[in-house]
């Protein structure tokens, strides 16, 4: 934001750019009929959940890493819900 204003960053970055459109989207959501809808899923939850933020969404039933998703409901269902985690620079610069 220094350097560059917000539409700038918005419009000509790499990062933005590489997920714009849907030529970025692996299978399945490339060939998906809700890719238009949802736009690929969630990039952040794809790179926090399966560390890349370019693969499909866990959260949708139809990822190969869904089953992160399902195995994570699992665990909690079966006991006592881990103590909730926020998450912060310091925890984010830890890992």
């Amino acid at each position: 934001m220094r350097e560059h204003s917000l539409a700038a960053i918005w419009t000509e970055s790499a990062g933005f750019n590489a997920f714009r459109g849907e030529a970025w989207m692996p299978e399945p959501c490339r060939s998906c009929d809700k890719r238009g809808v949802d736009f690929g899923g969630c990039r952040c939850q794809a790179y926090h959940l399966a560390g890349n933020a370019a693969l499909t969404d866990p959260t949708c039933v139809l990822a190969p890493t869904h089953s992160l998703i399902e195995t994570a409901r699992g665990e909690v269902l079966a006991g006592e819900p881990p103590p909730l985690r926020y998450r912060s620079v310091r925890i984010a610069a830890a890992r």
